[in-house]
Formats: structure tokens, sequence, C-alpha cells
């Protein structure tokens, strides 16, 4: 559907963005990441619940200094309109407010490893075989699948929504 690949797109946008403003300490970089985080916001939603997990994640595993997290604050700060333009309309509009509470449950995990297969276990092989020589990308990469992982079976409604662009992080490590 276009809707998925321009989502997932646009988070590839934003994760490249923020990870090059880490790295430079450029705040131009973030505010473009915050510009399309607010277009993503309004269209997927779901995908912002994903993007604040990973780098918030990331952050804390690299313990990340004041210049990174101020990056990533004012990522925030520029996107989080979106979200809670989403919220208002969940919980006011009745349309969308009885939309909002269909249930996408994540199936079983026994279902994810089937689904994502030889990909997955190719992933977890380079994980296992890198894990004391990461670089930073890498640690990126990994706290992408880690945090997608813990949020699929977190308890939202909108489990399965989550999973969108998991694939990218496993096919960059298979």
């Amino acid at each position: 559907k276009p809707l998925f690949a321009a989502s997932i797109i646009l988070m590839i946008c934003v994760f490249m963005l923020l990870l090059k403003s880490y790295k430079t300490n450029n705040i131009h970089l973030s505010v473009f990441a915050g510009i399309i985080g607010l277009v993503l916001g309004l269209t997927h939603p779901h995908d912002m619940v994903t993007i604040y997990c990973v780098n918030i994640f990331y952050l804390f595993w690299i313990k990340a200094n004041l210049k990174q997290v101020k990056s990533f604050l004012l990522f925030v700060i520029l996107s989080i309109p979106a979200i809670i333009y989403e919220f208002i309309i969940l919980t006011f509009d009745p349309v969308f407010k009885q939309w909002s509470k269909t249930l996408t449950l994540t199936p079983n995990p026994i279902s994810i490893l089937i689904g994502y297969g030889f990909i997955g276990i190719f992933a977890a092989i380079y994980i296992c075989k890198n894990w004391k020589n990461k670089s930073k990308n890498e640690i990126f990469i990994i706290s992408w699948i880690f945090t997608t992982l813990l949020l699929l079976y977190f308890p939202l409604r909108f489990q399965r929504r989550l999973i969108l662009g998991f694939h990218i992080p496993l096919c960059i490590l298979a």
C-alpha cells in the first residue's frame, strides 16, 4: 500500500537525519527530521511511537551527550504537534473515537519468528557474532530491533501497527 511505503520512507529519513545530527551536532538536521516527523505523525502516527522509543533507547545505550539529547528534544518539539492533534481527533471525534477502539494485537512470538524466517535468523547470528565490536550505527540498528520487539507486546490497542518497518533493520544486519 502506498501509505505504508511512504511511511517507511519517512521513518528512514527521520532516522538518517537524526543519526547524522547526533554525529555532527548540526541542529538543522534535527529541524528537518522534526518537519518530516510532523508529516509522518499526521499521516501514520503509530510510527512516531517507534521513532521516539528507538531514539530514547539508542541515546541511553550510547550514553548520549547533552548536544545529542538537545538534538532529539528539538525533533520531539517539532514533531509532537502531530501526535497531539491525532490524540485530540481520536478522543473527541465520534468516528475516529470508534475507529480507535479497533484492536490490532500482535500474533504470538512464534508467528513473528516464522514470518521473518531466514532474515531474522541471519540478523540474530550477526548480532551474536558482533556483539562486542559494534559501531554506533550498528547499535542504532540493534536498538531499532530490540525496541520494536518490546513494543510489539506492549499493552497497546495498536500493537501490530508498530511492526511497520521492522524488516529494514533485520535486512541490514542479515
